[in-house]
């Protein structure tokens, strides 16, 4: 998975309309709403001649990893679940990771997708026909898109969506892993306290009330 959350301006006017709204994240999975139940899904947008990618993975035991990507970098931000979680960040200043949650456009981001998919394919991922097809959607009830997509697995659809000014384009993929391993290297990974941890476990550790931090510089 490809993906800067500080992705500028771009990705703001792309998804404005679903921060202006009351829309919610779409990634916690309803069993009635298969769409919600996918494992990962990523977008490239374009728009005013500028690109971008971001992505997310969720896992069955409530970790979430976000990653952006433009041409001024790349950042990333990993959820460690269950609730409460614990945040963690790279490649994000500072002075953001201490100021909020500098990838909160990301719900509203993938909602657009999921929203297009589940209005077009009622019945979930496997009604979408193997041969690319077209469908008129509203999302939000004010934003009309043209929504192409085709199944290319059992998991996994392609898809593109067309808005008046912008594009996106992508993958979701229904394969969900259980948790990120305890392995999973954490270098350079920052938390709300600007600590830093040696691996996804030592995070854990931590979270669960025995913590073995190293101070950041």
């Amino acid at each position: 998975m490809t993906p800067n959350c500080r992705i500028g301006s771009v990705v703001f006017c792309l998804m404005l309309f679903l921060m202006m709204s009351d829309a919610v994240a779409q990634y916690p999975c309803v069993m009635a709403r298969p769409w919600t139940c996918f494992g990962s899904i990523e977008l490239t947008f374009a728009a005013n001649s500028e690109t971008g990618t971001i992505g997310m993975q969720v896992f069955g035991n409530g970790d979430i990893l976000l990653e952006a990507r433009n041409k001024s970098g790349c950042q990333k931000a990993l959820s460690l679940g269950p609730p409460p979680n614990r945040m963690l960040y790279k490649g994000v200043p500072d002075k953001e990771i201490q100021e909020g949650y500098p990838f909160i456009f990301f719900d509203y981001g993938f909602a657009a997708p999921v929203q297009a998919l589940e209005k077009a394919y009622v019945d979930g991922p496997l009604s979408v026909p193997e041969k690319e097809a077209k469908t008129r959607v509203t999302l939000e009830d004010k934003v009309e898109a043209t929504l192409t997509a085709r199944r290319i697995s059992k998991d996994k659809i392609h898809f593109k969506i067309a808005m008046l000014g912008s594009d996106l384009e992508g993958f979701v993929d229904f394969e969900r892993k259980a948790r990120l391993p305890d392995s999973f290297e954490l270098s350079e990974w920052k938390d709300r306290g600007l600590k830093t941890y040696a691996t996804v476990g030592d995070a854990r550790a931590a979270q669960e009330g025995t913590p073995n931090p190293k101070k950041v510089r």
